[in-house]
């Protein structure tokens, strides 16, 4: 009933159960009380069931006091039976939580009963009196301090500290009104220390308790104690200079006794309840290092005051000095400096710890300050060097801007620079560099020892190209031990001041270990030293007569700082070769090293065109090729005349530009692919493997299954079926409108009828080059800047006539081909209008027309291009009288004088002419002719006339070299008649088939003449099976059976006298040799010649060189006289490369460059090939 009346607050029922029975009132029940009635401060005493209830185990008067019910409380206390000093399990007596609670009524109350323990104890030793302390609870703690039975000074734990008495915990809460309370009492103690030997003053001054610090210093006992030190050994004065006490510090010092020289050992951590202002100084510092370190301005104005040691005046300046903010710690070291130069405490040239101190920690603010101060006179003697030393840069620009000389020797030798230079601190090198006076750049020691050198002996990249940047360095110095800087620089791998040194002209080998040096510097190559190092290893070199020959014993430096792969800056790379492609001491050369040096062989045979980059490869393309592709034979012209030359070459470009043409970003599709084969004249893209599976050449070079092919595989592609070049004709041609109809020809024909042309250059590029070009024998092609672009055929119809002397059944083959050319040519309307042997090729052993730029369409005039020796006698015309001659010679006036060669070809002869024109100029009634229309027949009559000279061996009308007529043979031409041309074929030609179609093609009027269709189906061309010639076949067979029986039983009939013939031989021979060997030795000392007198190896062919002049001789002579000098050098250096063991590609590369030779068998008896 008590603890449900207490509950409900009923005092009237409170008093009825007090007054009934007596017996329940320490009755013990555990409730569960509202939160909301329980003080703050007490329900951190108690157990909570909920965020709502609390747990409370309890007698009535301890539930009336965590309620807080006064009267109530009154009551019970007021029963004696009550017991006032019950505790819970947690030892809380009523009296604690009522002090807990600040209730001062019910403390009251409760103390009115002389029975009430106020010293009792809860698990942490808190009494009453800690919690009153504790929570500032001043009125409370008076009554507390009253009683004359409390334990003013009873230990208890606190926070982490332990045996803390009320008044370090009143101190440390900063309850002066409590610290007041309790000092009124005698017998508290001021002093007490708890766990950590700290005395209330000392947890006053951590927790930044001003005010209870004043206070408790009032107390004489404190001040008798006041340089005790806590567990880590720190006074008060220490604690206030951490806490940044102002106040406290200048009460502190004015206490005569206080210790303030000591050094404490303050190196623990401060504790984790301290504010976070208050930082642990470094250990062993005095409280003026100590406030120096917290860059606390007015408490070392303070503390510099009362320090007398000069020891401690410097430690705390070196103190000041550490600090990270420039700004405080100018500021701590100048407060400390100047009470320094005030007090005088020492004499001015002691004040050098301070002046050094400075210089250690770099602090160039304080340092001026210094040298500026007029009281003190310092020693800077080795000042400079001693800054260089310890990397002080800007102490080191500030010395040298007072005027300290940079060129001043320590003991050793040393200058600053050397010892900065030693110490890898390039800034400092700079400054000294800079300096205005410097003048010991290569200042050696007495080791003989460098800046320079002490830089690469050390390491130091970025010191070491500074002062090769200096153009007065010495890079030759050696020391006494033999060092010089590259070779420090190379023991030490420093390979960038290995390209300077080099730059700078030192000394160097080719050679590093077994690598070519150049590989190793090559990141770092610049122009000039890459050309340095490359021109001590090139591929070749010139000898005394400024000839180009191989060098043998190159590491292949070339090579490497050419291959793509070399880490080398693509410009370096392309400025390099241009520099010593253009040196001087190559001017005599210049073609042959461009060449030489662009096919020079790494140790894997591979070209430097083909591993370079894009852009040197087409540096050298554009030295070595036309247009910067198109290696142009350096022999005679195929084929020359006044409207176009034919030269052989090599398209180094077209594979590449046909990849860029048809890939679809940067890859080529299968459709691609096929058309890019196609233009390269590969019909079948298939081939079978040695299983027999047929595989396209697509899907073979397809590597990784992508279904297209990247340029590399292309090009690989390429370089397996067509090798790394491509050979083509290109055709110079002179006028615009025969190039024009020359492409416009062949549009709608296929490979099959013509040459087809391949992509080239653009046009404008042509056009820009050709000017510049020059072919062999000093041909200038600027007359020709039209060019097509064809591939090389095998041979012309003209050499195959005149070398290869075909019989009845080849001629008859490639007639037939070229008459089905002619078939298609006219089914397309087009005439080809100088149909003749040169402009027939054998194309991949088929016959294809070339020469379009005569082809006319059919109905159109022709007769604009023409060889004379091939036109119909409808194509000539006899000028009648002088007016007529008048008139055909104004019209090609202007023509004359712009193109004699033309004007030769077309002018009268005899009065007889061509009728021809020229496109540009308008015919109309100024000639004095009808111009021809284009027909088939003017082809067929051609075509008559070439069949005439298989057959016959001489020409229908001798011709000169263009195949055009003289004065005679035009008259001949133009007044064939039907009898003549019979008799001449009747006469000339044998085979009665032949001849018959020889009379169908040339006949005189054209519409006589037969077409191309008609023509296939002659005689000649379509040859029936005859059934009678089979038996005849079968008896030849049986005859020719019966005969080789003959024959092999004649044969072993002989055989035992040839075997008496061999031997016989063998002494004959043995005969021979021995006179033959005679003969030879006497023929060689007659002669002296040092090449082999079995064959002879030229660059030109004899046959070409029967006509030529006098000064076409002369270089001719020159040609031979270089080429026998590089075969006598290769001979020497194939014999090195042997007897070395080395590459021989090198040594034969004078043969295997691309240039065609020609081999002569000597006879040995007349001494002519």
């Amino acid at each position: 009933m008590l603890h449900a009346a207490v509950l409900a607050n009923d005092c009237a029922g409170l008093h009825a159960a007090l007054a009934a029975s007596s017996s329940d009132v320490n009755g013990i029940q555990t409730l569960n009380v509202d939160r909301t009635l329980v003080a703050p401060t007490v329900q951190d005493l108690v157990q909570r069931n909920d965020d709502d209830a609390i747990q409370l185990e309890c007698t009535p008067l301890l539930l009336a006091v965590v309620l807080g019910r006064k009267e109530m409380v009154q009551r019970l206390v007021a029963c004696e039976a009550v017991d006032l000093n019950w505790a819970n399990r947690a030892m809380h007596t009523p009296l604690l939580i009522a002090t807990t609670a600040g209730t001062t009524d019910i403390v009251r109350a409760l103390l009115a009963r002389s029975d009430v323990d106020v010293n009792v104890k809860n698990k942490s030793d808190w009494t009453p009196l800690h919690a009153a302390a504790d929570l500032g609870h001043a009125e409370i703690c008076r009554l507390f301090v009253a009683r004359p039975d409390v334990s003013l000074n009873a230990p208890c734990d606190f926070n982490r500290f332990s045996s803390c008495t009320p008044l370090h915990v009143a101190a440390y809460r900063g309850h002066l009104d409590v610290v007041e309370a309790l000092l009124s009492h005698p017998t508290v103690a001021v002093v007490a220390t708890n766990n950590e030997k700290q005395t209330p003053l000392m947890l006053a001054i951590r927790r930044h308790q001003d005010a209870v610090a004043l206070c408790l210093l009032a107390c004489r006992s404190v001040v008798d104690t006041i340089n005790d030190v806590d567990e880590n050994h720190r006074t008060s004065l220490m604690l206030a200079v951490m806490a940044n006490s102002i106040a406290l510090v200048q009460a502190l010092v004015a206490i005569p006794h206080l210790k303030i020289d000591i050094k404490e050992n303050v190196g623990l951590q401060m504790s984790s309840d301290q504010s976070p202002s208050l930082q642990a100084p470094p250990p062993r510092q005095s409280p003026l290092m100590c406030a120096a370190s917290n860059a606390n301005a007015d408490i070392v104005k303070i503390l510099v005051r009362y320090t007398s040691r000069k020891e401690h005046l410097v430690e705390a300046y070196e103190t000041a000095c550490e600090l990270e903010e420039p700004l405080q710690a100018f500021e701590m070291a100048k407060i400390i400096f100047d009470h320094s130069v005030e007090s005088k405490l020492w004499p001015s040239k002691s004040f050098d710890d301070l002046l050094h101190t400075t210089l250690r920690h770099g602090h160039a603010e304080m340092m001026a300050y210094g040298l500026d101060h007029s009281d003190v006179q310092w020693s800077t003697d080795k000042l400079l060097y001693r800054a260089c030393r310890m990397g002080r840069a800007r102490i080191v620009e500030l010395l040298i801007q007072r005027g300290l000389d940079v060129n001043t020797c320590e003991t050793n030798t040393e200058t600053p620079l050397l010892v900065a230079s030693r110490k890898g601190f390039l800034h400092i090198v700079q400054l000294i560099l800079q300096a205005p006076s410097f003048n010991s750049l290569n200042h050696a020691t007495d080791t003989h020892k460098t800046a320079l050198m002490v830089a690469c002996l050390e390491g130091k990249t970025d010191v070491a190209l500074a002062l090769l940047a200096l153009p007065d360095i010495n890079v030759t110095m050696k020391s006494t031990s033999g060092d010089t800087a590259m070779r420090a620089s190379l023991q030490k791998r420093l390979f960038q001041v290995v390209e300077a040194l080099i730059a700078r002209g030192a000394e160097f080998d080719v050679l590093f270990g077994t690598d070519p040096l150049l590989l190793r510097v090559a990141s770092f190559l610049r122009v000039e030293t890459a050309t340095a190092m490359l021109l001590r290893d090139l591929p070749v070199q010139v000898d005394a007569n400024g000839r180009l020959g191989p060098r043998d014993d190159h590491t292949y430096s070339w090579n490497i700082f050419l291959d793509s792969s070399t880490p080398v800056a693509a410009t370096t790379r392309l400025q390099a070769v241009a520099t010593i492609v253009t040196l001087a001491q190559f001017d005599n050369c210049r073609d042959d090293l461009v060449r030489d040096l662009a096919l020079a062989q790494d140790k894997n045979g591979r070209s430097v065109l083909q591993t370079t980059d894009a852009a040197t490869r087409k540096y050298f393309n554009d030295q070595l090729f036309f247009c910067g592709r198109y290696e142009i034979h350096d022999g005679p012209p195929i084929h020359v005349s006044s409207t176009a030359v034919v030269v052989h070459a090599i398209d180094h470009g077209l594979f590449k530009q046909l990849f860029d043409h048809h890939a679809v970003d940067g890859s080529l599709p299968k459709a691609g692919f096929d058309a890019c084969a196609l233009t390269l004249g590969q019909k079948s893209t298939s081939r079978s493997t040695k299983e027999g599976i047929v595989v396209s050449d697509f899907d073979l070079y397809d590597k990784n299954k992508s279904g297209t092919l990247a340029e590399v595989e292309f090009l690989h592609y390429c370089d397996q079926v067509f090798g790394s070049q491509l050979r083509v004709a290109m055709k110079f041609m002179r006028n615009e409108d025969e190039y024009k109809r020359e492409i416009d020809m062949r549009k709608g024909l296929n490979s099959q009828s013509v040459v087809e042309l391949l992509p080239t250059a653009p046009e404008k590029v042509f056009q820009a080059n050709v000017h510049h070009l020059k072919l062999h024998g000093n041909v200038h092609m600027a007359q020709y800047p039209h060019v097509l672009v064809m591939p090389l055929a095998d041979r012309s119809l003209e050499d195959i006539y005149l070398k290869e002397r075909p019989n009845d059944n080849p001629i008859r083959n490639m007639l037939q081909e070229i008459a089905e050319l002619l078939k298609q040519l006219h089914e397309n309307n087009i005439i080809h209008g100088d149909l003749k042997k040169l402009n027939v090729l054998r194309v991949q052993s088929h016959m294809r027309l070339i020469d379009m730029d005569a082809a006319t369409v059919s109905g159109q005039n022709i007769g604009a291009k023409f060889s004379s020796g091939s036109l119909p006698p409808e194509l000539f015309y006899k000028l009648k009288d002088e007016e007529e001659r008048t008139r055909y010679v104004q019209y090609w006036q202007s023509i004359s004088v712009s193109n004699p060669d033309l004007w030769e070809k077309v002018k009268p002869r005899n009065n007889w002419v061509v009728k021809t024109f020229h496109s540009s100029i308008d015919a109309g009634d100024s000639l004095p002719y009808g111009l021809i229309r284009a027909s088939p027949a003017v082809d067929m009559w051609s075509f008559g006339v070439m069949i005439y000279q298989f057959y016959s061996g001489v020409e229908l009308i001798p011709t000169n070299r263009n195949q055009d007529l003289d004065e005679n043979g035009i008259e001949r031409a133009a007044t064939w008649t039907k009898d003549d041309l019979s008799t001449r074929i009747q006469n000339k030609v044998s085979n009665p088939l032949a001849r018959d179609l020889i009379m169908k093609l040339l006949a005189i009027d054209p519409n006589d003449r037969i077409s191309a269709t008609a023509m296939l189906s002659h005689e000649y061309f379509d040859i029936k099976f005859d059934p009678n010639a089979a038996k005849a076949l079968h008896a030849i067979d049986a005859k020719l059976d019966q005969i080789s029986n003959q024959v092999t039983s004649g044969f072993e009939q002989i055989h035992e006298r040839l075997d008496q013939v061999v031997e016989l031989n063998k002494t004959i021979i043995e005969t021979l040799g021995e006179t033959k060997g005679d003969l030879m030795r006497g023929i060689f000392q007659a002669t002296e010649v040092h090449v082999p007198t079995s064959f002879v190896l030229l660059p030109f062919n004899i046959l070409d060189k029967q006509d030529i002049d006098e000064e076409d001789a002369a270089v001719l002579l020159e040609q031979s006289a270089n080429f026998i000098h590089k075969g006598i050098a290769m001979g020497a250096s194939f014999m090195k490369a042997v007897k070395a063991n080395k590459t021989i590609g090198t040594a034969i590369k004078v043969f295997s460059a691309g240039e065609p030779l020609y081999l002569y068998l000597i006879d040995e008896v007349q001494g002519t090939p």
